[in-house]
């Protein structure tokens, strides 16, 4: 089993998950294996997998009630999804010694990426996390249950690269009582669709305003 985590100890071994991958994409199979080490004979029923997405976020704001204000946090949950599921059920005694259960699942499709985010400089300290896991639970023939968990990384599927990426829109121009002033169209052109953290992105950015009769008096980004 090479280096243990302290975490997954219990009393007369050892319980340890590791998948195959350190990431995946939604709609990825995910394999790994479930290791057990005894160091003591043991009688287990059964070996259940748990697998969770789920979403957290919480900030602070500030409450008025007439005069009076107070700070309140604010905390919301939100499962994104759930699964268990008997990975090996157990017929006799395990005798001390290393063991090896595999498993497999797929993620769902159009799940959103791992995120993790907090802002302790922030006034409202807000905080967010999306995070999955799969976890193992050990449950022996006297109720009890050793159990370890490991965290899994979600990435956002990768995007088609594409150089000198341009797109336009166009739309209606009217003012007050929705009187039509023509139309205008705005094109902004990067040199490609993908960027690094750090990364400077030039643009080039164009307004056509001959079919409209409203001046431009400037552009935002």
């Amino acid at each position: 089993m090479g280096n243990i985590d302290s975490r997954s100890g219990f009393e007369g071994g050892y319980l340890y998950v590791k998948t195959d991958r350190p990431y995946y994409y939604p709609g990825n199979v995910v394999n790994g294996k479930i290791y057990i080490r005894l160091s003591v004979p043991m009688h287990p029923s059964h070996l259940e997998i748990r697998i969770k997405g789920k979403e957290s976020a919480s900030y602070w704001y500030t409450h008025r009630d007439g005069d009076h204000s107070s700070r309140r946090k604010q905390k919301e949950e939100r499962r994104i999804f759930e699964f268990k599921a008997t990975a090996f059920t157990f017929t006799e005694m395990l005798q001390p010694g290393d063991y090896q259960i595999p498993f497999e699942f797929t993620l769902p499709m159009n799940i959103p990426a791992t995120i993790m985010y907090k802002n302790c400089h922030d006034h409202d300290k807000p905080k967010a996390k999306l995070l999955y896991s799969v976890k193992s639970v050990l449950h022996t023939h006297d109720k009890k249950e050793m159990k370890y968990k490991q965290l899994l990384v979600v990435h956002e599927p990768p995007v088609e690269f594409l150089a000198d990426h341009a797109n336009t829109h166009t739309t209606n121009l009217s003012t007050w009582f929705c009187r039509q002033k023509g139309k205008g169209s705005i094109s902004a052109q990067f040199q490609k669709n993908v960027f690094y953290s750090n990364e400077v992105a030039w643009a080039n950015v164009s307004v056509n305003n001959a079919e409209s009769q409203l001046d431009i008096t400037e552009v935002e980004f």
